[in-house]
């Protein structure tokens, strides 16, 4: 049976992708029927991510002290994310036919498999917040569909391209959205996808 393990990337964040990040998890867990008592609380993350965004501002025009005080409050967090993501994992391992969709829906990231095969189709963030542009291999003479969505069940149109690749626009930056596309020739092949992105 797979077992599905959740990544959060903290190592490699600056302290204010951390703070989006942490924001974004706790929004997506809030009302979160997967999710009826998380551990930690909600509200004491939230705490701590007040506590950071306060001293990481300080630190910006501040000595030595402030900026280790910002360190400190950033490892707390960092351990409460990580009680987070365990917690989550967990959940999703009970149930674990929808393990991946349980942790996207907590705003956080599955670890792919190691053996896993090179995507055919991949979602990317561009310079410009809320657009991104997507990729898929080209099958000659094709037109390609796009669409995306916030929740998997109502799908919007990206357009229709004779070429591989595709930019959409006008998306709300900070939001989770599920991306698909599907060639067509004689008729529409299968779909690819979905990949899931955090807008910028």
């Amino acid at each position: 049976m797979k077992k599905w393990k959740v990544v959060l990337g903290l190592a490699s964040q600056s302290v204010p992708q951390k703070i989006d990040q942490a924001r974004l998890i706790i929004e997506s867990m809030s009302d979160n029927d997967y999710f009826p008592n998380p551990t930690p609380k909600l509200i004491d993350v939230s705490k701590k991510v007040a506590e950071l965004q306060k001293a990481y501002t300080l630190s910006r025009d501040a000595g030595k002290e402030q900026t280790a005080d910002m360190h400190t409050k950033s490892f707390n967090l960092d351990i409460d994310l990580i009680a987070l993501g365990n917690y989550v994992q967990d959940t999703a391992n009970k149930d674990n036919e929808i393990g991946d969709v349980i942790i996207f829906s907590a705003g956080m990231d599955v670890k792919k498999d190691a053996g896993a095969k090179k995507r055919t189709f991949n979602v990317v963030n561009t310079a410009t917040d809320g657009r991104v542009k997507l990729q898929t291999i080209s099958e000659g003479r094709a037109a390609y569909v796009w669409e995306y969505s916030l929740d998997q069940e109502d799908w919007t149109s990206g357009g229709v391209t004779t070429q591989a690749s595709t930019v959409i626009n006008g998306l709300l930056s900070g939001k989770r959205y599920y991306f698909r596309v599907a060639s067509i020739t004689d008729e529409q092949g299968p779909w690819l996808g979905p990949i899931n992105l955090i807008v910028t």
